[in-house]
C-alpha cells in the first residue's frame, strides 16, 4: 500500500469506475488526508501543482489508442517536464490469452514497443526492463491448456478472483517482490531477462 510506506505523500487517485457515492463517502471518511479519488483528470482542480510522480500502473494496455491517450496528459498543467511518470504493461503480444480478452486488453508490450510508443507521445523514457520472470512459465502453461481445451465462456471466468490464504497471499508478493529485485540487478548489468510485465520511466520531453 502506497499510503504506508509514504505516510508524508499526498496521493491523487484517478479511476473512471469510480462511483460518485464511493468518493463521496471516501472524502468524508479518515483516509481523505492522504488520497483523494477523482473520477477523471478533468475533475481535478486546476489550483493542482504539479505531481512529483504519475503510476500508469497496467492502464494503456485498456486504451484503443494509447498514444493519443498519453499525449493528452501533455495539456494538463500538473504534468512537466520534472514529473515522473511510470508506465507498467503486460508483456508480449506472442502471450496474449483469454485472460487479457476478459481483462479488455488490447495488446500486450514489449520493452522496445512501450519506449516507442512512449517517445511517440512526448516523453522520454530513461529507464525501462521486465519483471515477473517466474510468472512466464505459468502463462506459456495456460496457453497451451488454451490450445487444447479452448475456453468457451471468457464472461463466466473467475480467473480474476483470488481467494488463497492470508499466508499463501503474503509468500507469493514476496516471491514475485524478489523476482523484481533479481530481474532489476540483472538488468542493470546489461542482462535483460524477459519477464510477463514491462516498465517505462519517462519525463515529458523539451522542446
Amino acid at each position: 500500500n502506497i499510503c504506508n510506506h509514504f505516510k508524508e505523500a499526498k496521493i491523487t487517485a484517478v479511476d473512471t469506475h469510480f462511483k460518485n457515492d464511493f468518493i463521496s463517502n471516501y472524502r468524508n471518511s479518515s483516509n481523505f488526508h492522504s488520497v483523494t479519488p477523482y473520477k477523471s483528470l478533468d475533475g481535478l482542480e486546476k489550483s493542482q501543482p504539479p505531481f512529483s510522480l504519475v503510476l500508469l500502473l497496467d492502464v494503456l494496455e485498456h486504451i484503443e489508442n494509447d498514444i493519443l491517450f498519453l499525449r493528452s496528459l501533455l495539456n494538463y498543467p500538473f504534468i512537466n517536464s520534472n514529473t515522473l511518470i511510470l508506465i507498467s504493461v503486460p508483456a508480449f503480444n506472442h502471450l496474449f490469452s483469454s485472460h487479457d480478452v476478459f481483462l479488455e486488453h488490447f495488446r500486450r508490450y514489449s520493452v522496445l514497443s512501450l519506449k516507442e510508443t512512449a517517445a511517440a507521445s512526448g516523453f522520454t523514457p530513461f529507464d525501462s526492463g521486465y519483471f515477473f520472470f517466474s510468472l512466464i512459465p505459468i502463462r506459456i502453461l495456460y496457453l497451451l491448456k488454451e490450445k487444447i481445451s479452448p475456453v468457451a465462456d471468457i464472461t463466466g471466468s473467475n480467473l480474476h478472483e483470488w481467494k488463497g490464504s492470508e499466508f499463501l497471499s503474503h509468500l507469493i508478493k514476496n516471491i514475485l517482490f524478489l523476482d523484481f529485485k533479481l530481474l532489476r540487478t540483472f538488468s542493470r548489468i546489461g542482462l535483460n531477462i524477459p519477464g510477463l510485465s514491462a516498465y517505462c520511466l519517462c519525463k515529458k520531453s523539451v522542446s
